[in-house]
């Protein structure tokens, strides 16, 4: 269950800056865009020309950078989700060391009881 979380998160992580860097690139949300939930009104021209250009134009449009950092950001998630899946390994190895080290105290610790009850009875 404990992996299945972890890859949880990453994915939510991962659709949120994907989805956060094609609205950037778009020019904005589509509520942004249509005038609704605080975003460009309608009735401001000068403010609805610039957010309804094409992606292409250069009037205030900032796509290339901000692709250039979503994509940035695309690879160093990638970097983070293979240090996550190599301290994924790490854990179990180390869960399996513990159990092998737990094991050996259990067994050490009847071997010196045994050892108790021996004397005792000399």
């Amino acid at each position: 269950m404990h992996p299945y979380f972890a890859y949880t998160i990453i994915s939510l992580f991962a659709y949120l800056i994907i989805n956060w860097g094609f609205n950037v690139c778009r020019g904005g949300t589509r509520e942004g865009i249509e005038g609704g939930g605080g975003g460009v009104k309608k009735s401001d021209p000068q403010t609805a020309s610039k957010t309804s250009a094409p992606a292409s134009s250069s009037s205030g449009s900032k796509c290339p950078e901000d692709c250039t950092s979503v994509k940035e950001l695309q690879q160093k998630l990638s970097d983070a989700t293979k240090k996550v899946a190599t301290l994924e390994e790490e854990i179990v190895a180390n869960t399996k060391a513990s159990v092998q080290h737990s094991a050996a105290i259990a067994n050490l610790t009847q071997s010196i009881n045994d050892m108790q009850k021996k004397q005792e009875d000399n």
